[in-house]
């Protein structure tokens, strides 16, 4: 049997661990596309909405600006129909294009380092909510203007220094996405303060703002031209109106005459929705004999007064708009515009603010039929029961988006994450958190946006919450990689102040069992330089310990009766040997000069003049690198050690003044005498010794017999 070569064994083995670690998202993905093609199936060949379908259509074959509806999503119509195909492919191309904007979301999360299978759970919203596959369905600008946003987001989010062609491309998408709607130019503004809290640069600020307005000021000057003012639309005064008309107490505001008859003449809780007072022909707006600019004029100052003179009415209509969007179910005022508009039909005969009835083809003059096939509408309609994103769980999605927001702020880091002085500053904070900071404020205050300004200026409606399913979710995935990050500091944090301690104390791991809280970490003491130790090699007759005892040593070397450089410590260059002490003045001198000591090998001629034993073959020199260990003061009833009175190592040499005398051991040993300095030597400190007060309540160990106080054998 023939077997595979083993080169691709571990091809094999990658996409094995390729498939498995992404199996999450590639089946909620499958799902997806199978909802998808069930709707295509389904419900053939669109959804139109009455209203601005038609509109939609008709002004992709004008070459003008409308004044109620920016020309973004009129382009991309006529796009399609410039191919030949009919109504179908509306919807077909919003479908894939969904898919692609939520694979794109995995994509941006995996690369930040999510966990997969949260990444895929961020996804899920845009794959799955049975909403989001209707509104696809609609020859609406809702899908176009998620694929814009993400792709903004994709390019601005996706490295952490985006280059300036990625940031161009996200403003030019940015400024797009507010000609496909005008939220898109809040969402725009938003995003330029977030390239700003980056800190990427002027350059790169300059390049994105350049980008970001250009689409939008060629749309206004284009506008402007057709219609001789500047703006996107000149709608917003209608738009205004209708959201305040149910609310308005005209006993309170100051009318002009011509404005008297914009007071609705229904009871404050018997009014219409906003709608019937921008669409309905028998609004008061509809009915105002002024031209254009004059009742725009009117309707906008109408709006003022009620929202500067009814302030509270206002917040409680607005908050209550925005309170739908994260209840249980989708419930429904009798102000709100109805649920049903935006569920799979079950008759081919849509009602009237449904889907609408006569379709309209994309080409302008055709009329496409309507067909309904089961089972699988069935299916979706069934499934749609069940099948959307909950408020609640939106409302914590959010929640964790704006935690992670604030575990970038210094002021609530936790302790164990603040330095030794207790205070925190924004340089203690790693750049990939204060990065997630910064993108779930972009994420969660982009989601605020599209939700409340249509519901403060327009009217409630739930396709106006569809926006939170890719900026919310992938907010709260950002967030727990947020919190594994401070787990991992807080651990580093917590294991690097024990180790400081536990260094400086010389316990070891003897206090392995106290709490985190009880220990001081040294960080908030001025560092000491380090102290290397050069370990020189071993010559025949010769022990040489790391910081062992000096010379002075009955019985560590065989020396001449003659050797001299026990009694001419400036010519033996004593302040040059690192770990052994070198001394002025007679007995228990050093064996100073090492740093003099020929380095090619060859023999070290002694004070008599017989040659040394030269250097063994292969003989190296090690080092190593110790913190000096600041002197302590503790008491017989001392628990724990501060920094700045810790004990001194008992294993290095003892300094001393004078003659050298070394200081005896209860191991029987004779301390190192102190370096005073020779010619033109600095006087050497002494390292750790401790005082006469201190002697009395701190005894160093016992050196066992045989080995000095570094540890190395003696031998004589």
């Amino acid at each position: 049997m023939a077997t595979a070569p083993s080169g691709d064994v571990p091809s094999a083995g990658r996409r094995f661990s390729f498939l498995a670690r992404h199996s999450v998202f590639g089946v909620l993905l499958l799902v997806g596309v199978a909802l998808r093609l069930a709707a295509a199936v389904g419900y053939q060949p669109a959804f139109e909405f009455n209203g601005d379908s038609y509109a939609y259509i008709r002004l992709s074959a004008l070459s003008e600006p409308d004044q109620m509806r920016p020309a973004g999503y009129p382009a991309f119509l006529r796009l399609l129909s410039e191919t030949g195909a009919d109504l179908w492919v509306v919807p077909t191309v919003q479908h894939v294009l969904a898919i692609a904007v939520a694979t794109a979301l995995y994509a941006l999360l995996v690369h930040r380092r999510v966990a997969a299978p949260i990444a895929a759970l961020a996804a899920a919203p845009l794959l799955l909510d049975a909403y989001q596959i209707v509104i696809e369905h609609f020859v609406m600008a809702e899908t176009l203007f998620a694929v814009a946003l993400v792709a903004a987001m994709v390019a601005l989010m996706w490295s952490r220094r985006p280059s300036v062609w990625a940031l161009a491309l996200a403003g030019l998408l940015l400024g797009a996405s507010g000609l496909v709607r005008t939220i898109g130019v809040a969402i725009g503004l938003l995003a330029f303060g977030y390239v700003v809290l980056r800190r990427l640069g002027w350059l790169r600020i300059s390049v994105f703002g350049v980008f970001l307005a250009a689409p939008l000021i060629a749309y206004a000057s284009w506008f402007n031209s057709a219609h001789g003012k500047i703006g996107l639309t000149g709608g917003d005064a209608a738009w205004l109106y209708g959201r305040v008309a149910p609310i308005a107490d005209c006993d309170q505001l100051d009318l002009k005459p011509e404005q008297l008859s914009l007071c609705s003449p229904h009871p404050v809780g018997e009014r219409p929705d906003p709608s019937y007072y921008v669409w309905d022909r028998n609004s008061p707006a509809n009915n105002l004999d002024v031209s254009a600019d004059e009742r725009d004029e009117l309707l906008r100052d109408f709006a003022w007064q009620v929202i500067t003179r009814q302030p509270a009415d206002y917040l409680r209509a607005v908050g209550t708009d925005l309170g739908h969007f994260f209840k249980p179910g989708r419930p429904v005022g009798p102000q709100d515009w109805p649920d049903a508009t935006w569920r799979f039909p079950t008759s081919d005969e849509p009602r009237y603010l449904h889907n609408s009835e006569p379709l309209l083809g994309l080409q302008g003059d055709d009329h496409p039929t309507r067909t309904i096939t089961e089972p699988w509408a069935g299916l979706l309609r069934s499934y749609q029961t069940r099948g959307f994103t909950p408020g609640p769980a939106l409302a914590v999605i959010a929640g964790l988006g704006l935690l992670a927001c604030l575990a970038a702020l210094p002021r609530i880091v936790p302790a164990g994450l603040r330095g030794g002085d207790g205070r925190t500053r924004w340089h203690e904070l790693t750049a990939e958190r204060r990065r997630i900071g910064v993108d779930c404020l972009f994420l969660v205050c982009a989601g605020a946006a599209v939700t409340v300004v249509p519901a403060a200026t327009v009217c409630f409606d739930y396709r106006y919450m569809l926006p939170l399913l890719f900026l919310l979710p992938p907010a709260a995935a950002l967030a727990t990689r947020q919190g594994h990050l401070l787990v991992v500091a807080w651990r580093e944090r917590r294991d690097a102040a024990e180790t400081s301690w536990r260094f400086a104390s010389g316990t070891g791991d003897a206090d392995a069992h106290r709490p985190f809280e009880l220990l001081e970490p040294v960080s908030a003491t001025r560092p000491l330089p380090p102290v290397v130790d050069v370990d020189l090699p071993t010559l025949p007759g010769e022990v040489v310990g790391g910081g062992g005892t000096p010379g002075g040593h009955a019985g560590d070397r065989p020396r001449d009766s003659t050797d001299a450089r026990s009694t001419d410590a400036s010519s033996a260059g004593a302040g040059t040997n690192t770990g052994r002490s070198a001394t002025t003045g007679s007995g228990g001198s050093g064996s100073g000069g090492s740093g003099s000591e020929p380095t090619d090998g060859a023999p070290r001629p002694s004070a008599g003049g017989a040659p040394l034993p030269k250097r063994p073959p292969g003989a190296t020199f090690e080092t190593r690198e110790r913190r000096r260990r600041p002197p302590v003061s503790l008491g017989p009833d001392a628990r724990m050690p501060t920094p700045g009175t810790l004990p001194a190592a008992s294993s290095g040499p003892t300094a001393s003044t004078g003659t050298g005398a070394g200081r005896t051991t209860p191991g029987g040993r004779t301390g190192s005498p102190a370096v005073t300095g020779g010619e033109g030597q600095e006087n050497r400190p002494s390292r750790g010794n401790p005082s006469e007060a201190q002697e009395a309540d701190w005894d160093p160990p016992t050196m066992p017999p045989g080995r000095t106080g570094s540890g190395e054998p003696t031998t004589g």
